[in-house]
C-alpha cells in the first residue's frame, strides 16, 4: 500500500521519485534451479538508487525481494513483492541528503531474474518487469521505466556458494519517464540515469546453472 505525506508534517526540500516497468519475459537461456519453491532475498547492505545525471542518491536500509524459484523454461525466479524502505524514519521512507524522505513503491510485479550466461557458480542476468513509483516529503512525484518503450531492466548476478543477488551496471537501462512540476530539477528530471546498487542474501539458498 502506498503511503501519503502530509506536506505540512514532513521536512521541506525537494527528492525523486522513479518507477520502471516491464511484463514478465522468458528467460534468456534455460536454466535448472534447485530447491523449487518460495524464496526471500534480504538486503545484507544499504540498497542506492542513484541519479547518474545529477549525482543525487536516495539510499533505503532495508530491503526485501519474495517470490519463488520455477521450472524451467520459465525464469530462475520471479519476485512478487519488492519493499524499499528506511525503518528508522517517518513512514519507513527511504533517505535523501537533502532532509527529504522518499516513498518508494515497486511496480510491474512480478519481476524476472532472466539469466543469459553462467560461469563458475554465477548466474548473469537482468531483473524485468521491474517498476517504481517514489513521492518524497516534499510533493514531488516522478516515475523510472525503460527508454520510449523498452521494458525497464536491472542488471544482476546471483552466486550459488554465497547464495547473493547482487544489482550490477550491465544491461541496466533505467531512466526518469516523468517528473512533475514540485520536482527540484538540481535532483531529478525526466531523461536521467538511474542505477540501482545492492546485494541480498537468499533463503533458502538456491542453486542455478545454465547448460
Amino acid at each position: 500500500m502506498r503511503r501519503t505525506f502530509g506536506r505540512a508534517a514532513l521536512p521541506v526540500a525537494c527528492a525523486a521519485a522513479l518507477v520502471a516497468g516491464t511484463p514478465a519475459m522468458a528467460s534468456a537461456k534455460p536454466s535448472t534451479v534447485t530447491p523449487i519453491g518460495p524464496v526471500t532475498f534480504t538486503n545484507t547492505v544499504n540498497v542506492l538508487f542513484q541519479n547518474i545525471t545529477t549525482g543525487s542518491v536516495v539510499t533505503c536500509s532495508s530491503s526485501v525481494l519474495s517470490g519463488a524459484t520455477q521450472v524451467p523454461p520459465a525464469p530462475p525466479f520471479r519476485v512478487n513483492t519488492a519493499t524499499f524502505e528506511s525503518p528508522a524514519n517517518p513512514l519507513s521512507a527511504c533517505s535523501h541528503p537533502s532532509m527529504i524522505i522518499v516513498d518508494i513503491t515497486s511496480n510491474g510485479l512480478p519481476w524476472s531474474f532472466n539469466a543469459a550466461s553462467y560461469a563458475s557458480g554465477v548466474t548473469t542476468g537482468t531483473l524485468g518487469g521491474v517498476r517504481f513509483t517514489f513521492q518524497d516529503s516534499s510533493g514531488c512525484d516522478a516515475t523510472i521505466g525503460g527508454p520510449g518503450a523498452t521494458p525497464g531492466a536491472v542488471g544482476a548476478t546471483y552466486t550459488n556458494v554465497t547464495g547473493r543477488l547482487k544489482y550490477t551496471t550491465a544491461s541496466a537501462n533505467l531512466v526518469v519517464k516523468t517528473a512533475d512540476a514540485d520536482c527540484d530539477p538540481d535532483i531529478i528530471n525526466v531523461g536521467d540515469s538511474i542505477r540501482l546498487s545492492g546485494e541480498y542474501q537468499a533463503s533458502p539458498k538456491i542453486s542455478i546453472t545454465l547448460p
